[in-house]
């Protein structure tokens, strides 16, 4: 014969226990005449009595304290119903573990509740206040009972499984247990809930976790209030959701961050500390790695998916609305899922992520953070709290959080080459919500603060080469596009900051070239710069120029010859006119010497030159009415063709001149003096090696070796 809770009911509804959401309990409903017997007679029912039983177990939220109270509620047979006899221990040592004797019950349903005060897994400490945990078990084939949260949030469940759609108990406990587990990312059997324990196993790893994730930073009441929340939601639906849970998720990243160790992140590493409680209570052992739980719950609420060597590097979205960091972007690293790392700032704070190809930025302002100064808008907090701040220059150099920095001329002209160059269609996509959301946060012009809510203003990392200065990206009614503010020591000009990440970055420096090879110098005080490298014929050059100050006051990336032949980082150095000539040799049609060893090449063309619309061709620019771009011109053939990338002078856009290390006494007797030394001039009408006063200053390419 089967029991009534074995049997599937087709019968009346009968009512879930209530669950009294602060003080966790779960009680009986009394039955009533009218209320319909699930099983029929007892002999139908197949209840047996449990006759002088010893029931043990552990009581774990963490382990609860020595005394704490354990009752064994008899339960009715055919109704479920408590009958009012009841059996209590309370716990013995640290470890939760009890015993209770002399259990004699007229059914082998039985709830456990235990009621009191717990160690606290998160903190380490001792609860401040009581709580109580439930488990509806069947004893007939077992006398091993453990008290926990997967037990406490599954009675519920398995109560309305069987009341109201018929399941038999060993069928709906199993359900609930699973959706319970579901509900934190966790797929895998554990087996039964009474057998899990935080110190044992698999299961002991997925218990604890949940443990930690419900626990994380809030008092005791507001602990007991989540649970009889999701204990609810379990009864009704068997899902938790909604915003406390999302907050949960929210909790579990940050403290996994922390856990994962990205230098980018502060604060306590909560896991850590947890494992080193739990253990202590363990009498030193080793407790199962928890940890996986944490993160697999937190990817699965924000909808991230699997990441492994198939999408290493892909970027997902965290679809979860109710959390704070919604629509944020995660990149798959070889660690697991992790908030792209431009967006952490050094005191904590998470930034929203922006992807452009291959780059990231970070899409909102740049706040006051523990080691960035800056100032608000008008000098109000709230201005800094919807805008971010506003930095001095040299203030916004440095601002930027690890693996980030202040974006330089290139990046930006990038970004504005994406949506179309300048203009107000660019600047529309510039504001938009899931992309760069440039917020008009005004700026201050050194004299007030102006354009809050008419304009957006960013520092750009570059400065002027032939006339001292700043760039800026400024973004307002007219457009979006790069302006330039000569330097004056008597004003002070403070702007947003927008960082760029270096995620696109090899750490380790490796000299492997692909088309993302990017070389980091470290030299400078300023900040890493990078260098795009290109494999030209087996020489890898720097296919951009040098720019390593020598000097706090330097303000341009141009130098005198000394200087150049020392600018270039260790394994690095200023290529020789021999080595410009191999170079200028493969890319050109032919050559004819000049004058005094000088050299001009015939067919370089545009082969080497960087964006055609970075340069002006000045010979034909006022025949054209100041139409000068090249770009504009159908003569123009296929340009950089090689990945050289040469741009021209910011303020002489139609020539780029390059020293070569080749001092000319040393390369032609017959040179005018050891005040010259070998230049390369790359224009749009001619290319050429030509001697240079010394003083002269000349950008810098650097070649490997």
């Amino acid at each position: 014969m089967k029991s009534m809770v074995q049997k599937k009911i087709g019968m009346g509804v009968f009512s879930v226990w209530a669950l009294v959401s602060m003080s966790l309990f779960v009680a009986a409903c009394s039955s009533s005449a009218e209320k319909s017997i699930a099983g029929g007679t007892t002999e139908d029912a197949g209840i047996v009595a449990i006759t002088d039983r010893v029931v043990s177990g552990v009581s774990q939220k963490g382990p609860f304290l020595v005394g704490t109270s354990v009752t064994i509620q008899e339960l009715d047979g055919q109704t479920l119903d408590q009958t009012g006899k009841s059996f209590k221990s309370s716990i013995k040592n640290d470890k939760g573990e009890f015993t209770v004797k002399g259990v004699n019950l007229v059914s082998q349903y039985a709830l456990l509740e235990v009621n009191g005060y717990y160690r606290n897994e998160v903190t380490g400490q001792k609860s401040g206040g009581m709580i109580i945990l439930n488990a509806l078990t069947n004893l007939q084939s077992r006398d091993h009972v453990n008290v926990n949260l997967v037990t406490h949030l599954a009675t519920g469940r398995i109560l309305k499984l069987v009341q109201e759609e018929g399941k038999s108990f060993s069928d709906a406990k199993k359900q609930a247990e699973q959706e319970v587990l579901a509900s934190f990312g966790i797929t895998a059997s554990m087996g039964s809930s009474e057998d899990l324990d935080l110190f044992t196993g698999e299961g002991g790893a997925a218990l604890l976790a949940i443990s930690v994730l419900m626990q994380r930073d809030v008092s005791e009441a507001d602990f007991s209030e989540r649970i009889a929340l999701a204990a609810m939601s379990f009864a009704d639906s068997g899902v938790w959701a909604g915003a406390d849970k999302a907050e949960v998720a929210d909790w579990a990243f940050n403290v996994y961050a922390r856990f994962q160790g990205s230098t980018s992140a502060q604060g306590i590493n909560v896991l850590a500390e947890a494992r080193n409680y739990v253990e202590s209570w363990n009498d030193g052992d080793s407790v199962p790695p928890f940890e996986k739980y944490i993160y697999n719950f937190w990817v699965n609420e924000y909808g991230l998916g699997s990441c492994s060597e198939k999408n290493l590097y892909a970027i997902q979205t965290n679809t979860n609305k109710m959390s704070k960091y919604y629509k944020y972007e995660f990149s798959c690293y070889k660690e697991g899922w992790e908030l792209v790392r431009v967006t952490r700032g050094d005191d904590g704070y998470l930034y929203r992520s922006f992807k452009e190809d291959k780059y990231l930025w970070s899409a909102e302002n740049l706040r006051k953070t523990n080691t960035s100064k800056g100032t608000c808008y008008d000098l109000e907090k709230s201005n800094c709290e919807t805008y971010g701040a506003l930095f001095k220059r040299d203030e916004a150099i440095s601002a930027c959080p690890d693996e980030s920095s202040l974006p330089t001329f290139k990046d930006v002209q990038r970004l504005l080459n994406k949506y179309g160059g300048d203009g107000k269609k660019v600047a529309k996509e510039l504001r938009a919500e899931d992309g760069f959301h440039a917020l008009n946060g005004g700026w201050y012009d050194g004299n007030e603060f102006v354009g809050k809510d008419e304009m957006a203003v960013f520092w750009l990392r570059s400065w002027g080469f032939e006339k001292k200065g700043f760039f800026f990206l400024k973004i307002d009614s007219k457009g979006a596009r790069i302006e330039f503010m000569e330097e004056d020591e008597n004003v002070v000009v403070q702007a947003s900051v927008r960082c760029l990440g270096d995620d696109r970055l090899d750490d380790s420096e490796s000299e492997s070239i692909d088309e993302t090879m990017v070389y980091r110098d470290r030299r400078s005080k300023w900040g890493d710069e990078f260098y795009d490298l290109v494999d030209i014929e087996g020489n890898i050059w720097m296919a951009t120029d040098m720019a390593y100050y020598f000097y706090e006051s330097d303000d341009n990336l141009i130098y005198p010859w000394d200087e150049a032949k020392r600018a270039c980082p260790e394994g690095w150095h200023l290529p020789s006119r021999q080595e410009w000539n191999d170079l200028l040799m493969l890319v050109a049609d032919s050559s004819r010497g000049i004058k005094e060893g000088e050299t001009e090449y015939y067919g370089v063309d545009y082969k080497l030159m960087g964006d055609a619309n970075d340069w002006i061709d000045d010979y034909y620019q006022d025949d054209y009415d100041g139409i000068g771009n090249i770009a504009d011109f159908a003569f123009v053939g296929p340009h950089n063709l090689y990945g050289f990338n040469v741009h021209p002078y910011l303020y002489d856009r139609s020539h780029a001149f390059f020293w070569t290390s080749s001092d000319a006494t040393e390369e032609d007797k017959s040179a005018e003096s050891a005040t010259h030394a070998y230049a390369v001039s790359i224009g749009l009408d001619s290319v050429k090696i030509v001697l240079h006063d010394k003083q002269t200053q000349n950008a810098v390419r650097c070649i490997k070796g």
